[in-house]
């Protein structure tokens, strides 16, 4: 009977477990999908310009730019591959997970059953 006790709260504790890991990770991979939906719309963008400049040329507006104003264009795109390389770096850094002895995890087992015995007890 303790035995079968444990299992059940293994299973819940374990299923707990899942449920919080995923209300973790489901912001994660909505900005994620976000991301790698901006990107390629970019990548589709840029391809329609490199293959306007390839195939295209004649149709190809003339630029109408300053050089600083060229030069402020260069500077946004670098900040923002500094942006995106900063971002790449850190976003795979988390904490670690609790380490625990089989002795901790069995005490943290035992008290997670005296709380389901006694929820029902109470009913």
């Amino acid at each position: 009977m303790r035995t079968a006790c444990r299992l059940e709260t293994n299973i819940r504790f374990i299923s707990g477990q899942v449920t919080d890991l995923g209300t973790e990770i489901g912001p994660a991979i909505t900005t994620l999908q976000k991301l790698q939906g901006a990107w390629k719309n970019m990548e589709t963008d840029l391809k329609g310009i490199k293959d306007l400049v390839e195939f295209d040329t004649e149709n190809i507006p003339p630029m109408l730019i300053t050089k600083p104003q060229l030069q402020g264009i260069v500077d946004a795109w670098n900040e923002l591959k500094d942006y995106a390389s900063n971002y790449i770096e850190n976003a795979y850094i988390s904490d670690e997970p609790k380490s625990l002895t089989i002795k901790e995890y069995i005490a943290e087992l035992d008290g997670a059953l005296l709380k389901i015995q006694a929820m029902q007890k109470a009913q």
